[in-house]
């Protein structure tokens, strides 16, 4: 189970910390945050890719779709940062994903990085219209690597709570959207001949003990795991879960 640790940039410390947890891909999450932590991420992009060249993390930057305002310059800072991947927040089908393709190609060639260096992974079931989508990932994009599921986007589109719940307030099964949403995930990744990544680790659903998420999460379908828990993927590297 590759583990996928996404993490805000708060402070330098923060930064460390994540990539100290050797997870498989450490993505700088700069939606949402200020011109000085987007600064501290893209500075630990560079330096962490100029000090760590054996053993490091691929190191990706999450960035909002391009309804945006400030998607394309956030864009442009991570690709001259030397990220290895721009990880798409609110993608509603193949065309964000041929869109973003074109745009990186624009910054790779602007800040001297190779034709196709540059990956993206795309979270794509975050609204009813992205959830029609999915089928059109398929060829959208030689950058592809991979398609997320997250339930939390989708919760406040559709005003729901994703899983009907115990009297306890924890576990329970999907609700019938996000049952098919995720499912829908895995077949789509497998038609794109990508990796299908679980989100469920990330609110509001983060309430499994990992080892559960896990289990979920390959009977399902997924090869990945996506979390904000730095104890996530130190305890995914200590029992040999990760690939």
């Amino acid at each position: 189970m590759l583990c996928h640790l996404i993490v805000r940039p708060q402070s330098r410390q923060a930064l460390d910390a994540a990539l100290a947890a050797r997870p498989d891909v450490l993505i700088v999450d700069l939606t949402d945050e200020t011109n000085d932590r987007i600064a501290i991420g893209c500075g630990f992009v560079t330096e962490t890719i100029a000090v760590e060249t054996a053993h490091r993390p691929r190191l990706y930057a999450r960035i909002p779709a391009f309804a945006h305002p400030e998607s394309a310059d956030l864009l442009d800072r991570a690709v001259k940062a030397g990220v290895d991947g721009i990880q798409m927040r609110g993608a509603t089908g193949g065309y964000d994903a041929t869109w973003l393709d074109a745009r990186i190609a624009v910054a790779e060639a602007v800040n001297g990085r190779g034709d196709g260096e540059v990956r993206m992974i795309v979270e794509a079931t975050g609204s009813a219209q992205a959830i029609f989508g999915l089928a059109s990932y398929r060829g959208a994009s030689q950058r592809l690597a991979g398609l997320v599921f997250t339930a939390g986007d989708l919760a406040d589109s559709l005003g729901l709570s994703p899983l009907d719940r115990d009297r306890s307030g924890t576990g329970g099964r999907w609700r019938g959207p996000f049952a098919q949403a995720r499912a829908q995930a895995v077949l789509a990744a497998s038609s794109a001949g990508v990796v299908a990544i679980d989100g469920a680790r990330l609110e509001p659903t983060a309430d499994l003990p990992l080892s559960a998420a896990v289990a979920e999460a390959r009977g399902d379908g997924f090869a990945g795991l996506l979390t904000d828990r730095i104890a996530d993927a130190e305890d995914l590297g200590r029992t040999g879960t990760t690939v």
